[in-house]
């Protein structure tokens, strides 16, 4: 039988006191895998909105030294084994968006100290000297480089382009000309250039980046074969979930509220109904009348 594969632990009880120890916090969003710290000092910046950046509204649970958005802090708490009334205990204290007080300066001033300290340290091992620069400045005389066409005449049989190299030289087309890269398609028949942001469907544009999606796996991937990694954009790609959420919520609540125009001559129609004919009635053996609308009149009596 197949073994269950076990959820990935982002936050535990020891991932939380190594981030308390260097005034960090566990960050569980943008689809993490493996684990990854980030300071306080970011929420003013996610809090703050910009002429291209929507607000991100990050949760910050000091007690627990972990963050992200909120739905996503709740299932990595869940998932360590903590409780629905434990998790809601430490959601009063959160700092979030609307509600920030003193202990939140308090600790932003902590980290700022902490901060000073470490770079202080950090400067005090740094040790080269004049000598040391001669060394590198001497040794880099004896390097030599080789130019590039040999390296192919040395190397004939050339690998084929990946999808990662075809979707660069698409980026940076789409740099040269000014054009928008839909990455949607990325990892299928790769990215498309377009003229303009797409208005229809469910897509999404960022400005700084220069792409557009619907789909936030694409747009991931995208950024780790442009810069090596996410790192650095998890806000970037939390903005862009949000996003596609709210137009993928918008187009069910304007779908459900759509109705068809009533035909008003139709609706006449209905009302006043077809000519309806009758059961006859006999008044005398061999006498035959039928009513109806305006224009029936009644069958004469037939003569035997």
């Amino acid at each position: 039988m197949p073994t269950e594969q076990k959820p990935t632990l982002l936050w535990d009880r020891e991932t939380q006191a190594k981030a308390a120890k260097q005034h960090k916090y566990v960050y569980v969003s943008a689809g993490q895998k493996q684990k990854k710290y980030k300071l306080l000092t970011g929420a003013d910046k996610a809090w703050r909105p910009s002429k291209n950046k929507p607000v991100v509204p990050y949760v910050y649970l000091s007690e627990l030294k972990i963050m992200g958005l909120q739905k996503d802090v709740q299932e990595a708490l869940k998932t360590a084994g903590l409780s629905d009334n434990e998790i809601k205990a430490h959601f009063k204290n959160a700092y979030t968006m609307d509600h920030h007080g003193d202990d939140y300066k308090q600790e932003v001033e902590e980290l700022k100290k902490y901060r000073k300290n470490v770079d202080s340290s950090n400067q005090e091992h740094i040790k080269y000297g004049l000598e040391d620069l001669e060394w590198f400045v001497e040794a880099l005389k004896d390097c030599k480089e080789e130019p590039i066409d040999t390296f192919f005449k040395l190397n004939k049989s050339v690998a084929p382009k990946s999808k990662r190299d075809l979707f660069l030289e698409t980026y940076q087309k789409g740099k040269d000309t000014q054009k928008i890269v839909d990455v949607s398609t990325l990892e299928t028949v790769g990215a498309k250039l377009r003229d303009q942001a797409t208005k229809k469907g469910n897509k999404v544009y960022n400005e700084d980046l220069n792409m557009e999606t619907d789909n936030i796996k694409s747009y991931k991937k995208a950024i780790e074969w442009i810069h090596g990694s996410t790192s650095g954009f998890e806000e970037n790609i939390d903005t862009m979930k949000l996003q596609l959420a709210d137009k993928k919520k918008g187009k069910k609540i304007e779908k459900k509220s759509e109705t068809k125009p009533v035909d008003k001559l139709e609706e006449k129609k209905k009302q006043i109904g077809s000519p309806r004919k009758l059961q006859p009635v006999s008044k005398s053996p061999g006498a035959i009348k039928v009513t109806g609308g305006e224009n029936f009149t009644s069958i004469p009596t037939l003569k035997k």
